[in-house]
């Protein structure tokens, strides 16, 4: 429909959705529009982002989470959310330095519960645990907790907070001179790296390093804390498509291998160093235990288990938390049914016409669905790999088997029994 139905519409919620983290786009060019701004979806900003575009695009046992999610949105406009008691225990401060990292706590008399969260407008996500860490930008906040009790029940609690912007130190001198603008840590990533610059971290302090959201590099936060000063600095996280050829196999699967390496910076420099990633749900439903994924830092000829911690999840991706003693050659692992030591693929652009493959038990890759069978072609067996939903040449193989289907009943047919 053209943008004049939807204004005659006038829609008062608007959910966007779209393969390859693009619902954020297709809500951000809605905003923009100069017709369909005049919504009242986007007039009172109503409009919400699906986190995991696959619980309602695919057709699959999942779609129940997309009903949820979707009910969970229009409950939180309709106020319909007092059945259940919900109280968020942290944050509890009315503003935060620059660069923090803010916890959310909550405390419920909901039975199973569920819970969603929603930070500003247009943007709603759930997840299981108790706590979710998230650094917002500078500015004003609110931050909206939403439970669900097992029986169906509602609660909701809210709070405000600002973000203070960084302090812009005066130059030298004396009277009436302007103030400088400080030099601040900066991150560029592009496809399958991250390069973090830093002008300066003086010695005992902590910078807390939000990466942006690339699809290719899992890393989602660096914490450095510097035992000595450290000018003019650069690391650099890059994802290997496979382990470096004089690098043995860690144990289990592996979802990426990463390359971290510093200039101007080493190991002596840094008094404690953690990293945070995300790990992909769609690998870890090859049979990997969630609670057995591992960073292991390569050093000194083997590979050393870092103490890991799981922080939060979300319907794309489980968040974890390492420390680690130094920079080198890093793996993302996991145990279970899963054996494989090919890490997950790197994604790139996908072609116009993909080719026919199927999934090779026990590696972390993606489905691509078989083209539609010839006639007379053999049905697959029993236990093929499940794919992700039901798409159209699953269906054209499986309608072109029919006609040789009813044939052969048809012959076995005992003559004149009806």
């Amino acid at each position: 429909m053209n943008a004049e139905v939807v204004l005659a519409l006038n829609p008062e919620v608007i959910i966007c959705s779209g393969m390859g983290g693009s619902g954020a786009t297709i809500c951000s060019n809605i905003q923009s529009d100069p017709v369909l701004q005049l919504t009242a979806a986007v007039g009172n900003g109503n409009m919400f982002v699906i986190g995991d575009p696959n619980i309602i695009e695919r057709p699959g046992p999942r779609i129940a989470s997309g009903l949820e999610t979707v009910y969970a949105i229009l409950n939180f406009l309709s106020g319909d959310v007092n059945s259940t008691q919900v109280r968020i225990t942290s944050p509890q401060a009315g503003s935060y330095e620059a660069g923090s990292t803010i916890t959310l706590t909550y405390s419920t008399d909901a039975a199973n519960p569920v819970a969603f969260y929603r930070l500003d407008s247009g943007f709603i996500t759930s997840f299981e645990n108790s706590a979710v860490t998230i650094s917002p930008s500078t500015g004003s906040h609110t931050l909206t907790v939403w439970v669900r009790d097992g029986s169906g029940g509602w609660g909701m609690d809210a709070v405000s907070f600002t973000v203070n912007p960084p302090p812009s130190p005066s130059s030298g001198g004396g009277g009436g001179s302007s103030p400088v603008e400080e030099e601040v840590i900066t991150v560029e990533t592009g496809p399958g790296r991250a390069v973090v610059t830093i002008p300066e971290i003086r010695a005992g302090s902590t910078a807390s390093i939000q990466v942006p959201e690339e699809e290719d590099v899992p890393l989602t936060e660096i914490v450095l804390k510097a035992k000595l000063l450290v000018k003019d600095a650069r690391i650099t996280a890059s994802t290997l498509d496979a382990r470096p050829g004089d690098v043995p196999a860690p144990r289990g699967a592996v979802y990426r291998y990463l390359d971290i390496s510093a200039e101007g910076i080493s190991d002596r420099d840094v008094d404690d160093l953690t990293f945070r990633f995300r790990v992909d749900r769609t690998w870890l439903s090859d049979g990997v235990d969630p609670s057995s994924v591992r960073l292991e830092r390569f050093h000194d000829g083997q590979w050393q288990e870092l103490e890991t911690t799981r922080l939060r999840e979300d319907p794309t991706y489980i968040y974890y938390s390492a420390g680690s003693p130094g920079l080198s050659y890093f793996a993302i692992t996991g145990e279970g049914t899963v054996q494989e030591e090919t890490p997950a693929p790197v994604q790139t652009q996908e072609p116009s016409s993909p080719p026919a493959t199927t999934e090779v038990p026990g590696t972390p890759n993606p489905v691509t669905l078989p083209q539609a069978a010839e006639p007379g072609a053999p049905l697959p067996p029993d236990d093929a790999p499940e794919g992700k939903g039901i798409c159209g040449p699953t269906l054209v193989a499986v309608v072109g088997l029919l006609p040789i289907v009813f044939k052969g009943a048809s012959a076995r047919r005992r003559p004149g029994r009806r």
